[in-house]
């Protein structure tokens, strides 16, 4: 008699509708990311040198969205560093990042505040994230516009992604 239990890749492989493959991987990209973060964040930030030699940290910029003279409170301050966090590891869609942080329990105006306040290059994101999609297997053009948009990236943002990594 087979064992009823099923792995993930096998669902994945299985003739399972697409939606259901993409919401697997989502769920693992999305784990993944969360224990990432959270090793990230009680180590140093990796440093690289430059062509003078001198170490630097990689960052995301951030500038703030808000009115000249408003405070940040601290659960935006706090949302903003998680953040800053997620998109110096892996590349997100900016409603991914919403969905991240909110599946990391910050209320969702903290989220989005967060996701305006970081100025990040969503086009950039897209195709950081194409690039790592295409690391781990092979897209059509069209099949990797979908998984982005998937993620959250806008059309147009999908087709810069897959544009930048050559399709």
């Amino acid at each position: 008699m087979k064992d009823k239990t099923t792995t993930i890749n096998e669902l994945e492989s299985s003739k399972q509708p697409k939606i259901f493959r993409q919401k697997v991987k989502k769920n693992r990209l999305l784990l993944f990311a969360a224990i990432s973060a959270v090793l990230l964040t009680s180590c140093a930030a990796p440093s690289s040198t430059d062509s003078s030699g001198a170490s630097s940290t990689e960052e995301i910029p951030v500038e703030s969205s808000q009115a000249p003279g408003a405070k940040e409170t601290v659960s935006q301050a706090n949302a903003l560093k998680a953040a800053k966090t997620y998109l110096n590891f892996t590349a997100f869609s900016k409603k991914g990042l919403i969905e991240q942080l909110e599946f990391d329990g910050y209320e969702k105006a903290d989220c989005v505040y967060a996701s305006d306040a970081i100025k990040a290059d969503w086009n950039a994101q897209a195709a950081k994230a194409g690039e790592t999609y295409l690391s781990i297997t092979a897209f059509s053009k069209n099949g990797l516009i979908e998984q982005l948009e998937f993620d959250g990236y806008t059309k147009e943002q999908a087709r810069y992604g897959a544009t930048a990594n050559g399709l």
